[in-house]
């Protein structure tokens, strides 16, 4: 790869895409490969290349040869994707990383982090434990240089694949989910119940199943009993309402007595700060506030359910972790209408 002014580079093949940046586009002019002529020469002044990069027979630099940054790129790519992402060539170089279903992304942080550290190559991703959709974009590889050494990338790719699959998708599995519904007010009929429209919803967002729906009084013994026959029969029980401290809330203690445990009882998120999640066996149980009536189009669940469905284990520490960023988009925009007198 040899600079040369662009009246040169004419008879020659061009050693990397050429992008021009606009305010409405963002594309490549001129390809790599391309053979340079003079109808290109107007393209580059415009775009405001006066020198560019040619292809030389061999590349080397201090004795080692060079890899490009498109097949670089690429093969940092392959080291780091998993079995449920596809990988596809991009225009400038870069590498694109594809899921190939339905799931919660799974990164391996200090894998990345080690990588955007060595200063040659960059990996750009969604956020771990988001959720995407079949040939969703995941992740980006680029590359810093136009080249790299095949030491250096070897040593990337080394450290990359030990433990490896540091990009991937856990799929989304068709789970059935129970609904038990708490609250006097409307087991007697006195307000219809909103709830299982909700609830019904956002299981149907992650292939999920809805199985029964039951409506309890506030009766403690009710809801245990009404939850051991869930938790049976189901693969996550969302149980809704009944869950403050109010003396007639009972939901919490229900769910204590059924549960092998309790992970937490109140998740630093608002809305539904007031909810808890358990474990019974293999069932996941969710306690939700009864906000789930206000915040229907974004709340806890849209937290919680997408690595339950995906089976990725509910942990204290992610729990705990959710607080900072936890105030939701949904709440801050209402915060002033409900919570200023």
């Amino acid at each position: 790869m040899k600079t040369v002014p662009i009246e040169q580079a004419l008879g020659h093949r061009l050693a990397y895409d050429v992008t021009e940046v606009t305010p409405t586009t963002v594309q490549s002019i001129i390809t790599k490969g391309t053979l340079i002529e003079k109808r290109h020469l107007s393209l580059l002044r415009n775009a405001g290349h006066t020198l560019i990069y040619i292809e030389e027979d061999g590349l080397l630099e201090d004795g080692q040869d060079l890899i490009q940054e498109g097949p670089a790129s690429f093969a940092i790519a392959q080291a780091l994707a998993g079995s449920q992402v596809t990988i596809k060539k991009a225009d400038s170089g870069k590498t694109l990383l594809l899921a190939k279903t339905e799931g919660l992304v799974k990164i391996q942080t200090d894998t990345c982090h080690w990588v955007n550290h060595t200063d040659v190559a960059l990996v750009i991703s969604k956020p771990s434990l988001s959720v995407v959709r079949t040939q969703e974009l995941v992740a980006v590889v680029d590359l810093i240089p136009l080249t790299v050494s095949t030491v250096s990338l070897s040593n990337i790719i080394k450290h990359i694949g030990n433990p490896g699959f540091a990009i991937d998708i856990r799929p989304f599995l068709p789970l059935t989910v129970g609904l038990l519904i708490t609250g006097t007010e409307v087991y007697e009929g006195r307000i219809p119940d909103a709830v299982a429209p909700i609830v019904q919803k956002q299981v149907q967002m992650y292939g999920g199943t809805q199985g029964t729906v039951q409506i309890v009084p506030d009766d403690e013994d009710l809801i245990v009993s009404a939850l051991h026959s869930m938790v049976e029969e189901h693969d996550v029980v969302i149980v809704t309402g009944g869950m403050s401290v109010d003396p007639t809330d009972r939901t919490p203690f229900a769910i204590r007595r059924v549960a092998d445990t309790v992970l937490k009882y109140g998740i630093p998120l608002l809305p539904n700060a007031m909810s808890m999640v358990a474990q019974k066996g293999e069932t996941v149980i969710l306690g939700i506030s009864s906000g789930l009536v206000y915040y229907q189009q974004e709340n806890i669940l849209d937290k919680l359910l997408p690595l339950v469905f995906a089976q990725e284990p509910i942990t204290r520490e992610y729990l705990v972790s959710l607080g900072i960023g936890g105030l939701m988009p949904s709440f801050t925009k209402n915060f002033t209408k409900i919570h200023t007198p």
